[in-house]
């Protein structure tokens, strides 16, 4: 069965607790980390070939593209701690968040 995750992905940053783990304030780009993660484990156990679309890790607060890449491709680019990035996006570093 599917496990339903809300990733807010606008204004402030919500408050993660896990089991067992304290709780901490989650950037946007690691909640959108999260949900490709879990995108790549679902298409994983569904045995997946064709390319999938994971969302844009860039962490700007207007983007809202897709990237589609093979899961293969996916698994690569995690492995070797890259982000999925759409064409023409880099990663956001934490001195350029805009602050609230």
């Amino acid at each position: 069965m599917l496990e339903r995750v809300w990733i807010p992905l606008g204004g402030k940053n919500p408050i993660c607790a896990g089991k067992g783990t304290e709780s901490r304030e989650v950037s946007r780009a690691e909640r959108i980390r999260q949900a490709n993660s879990q995108i790549a484990a679902k298409a994983h156990e569904l045995s997946f070939g064709a390319p999938i679309p994971f969302l844009c890790e860039c962490g700007a607060p207007a983007c809202r593209q897709f990237v589609r890449i093979l899961l293969g491709d996916y698994d690569a680019l995690r492995g070797s701690e890259g982000g999925i990035l759409a064409p023409g996006h880099l990663p956001l570093l934490d001195d350029e968040l805009p602050v609230a």
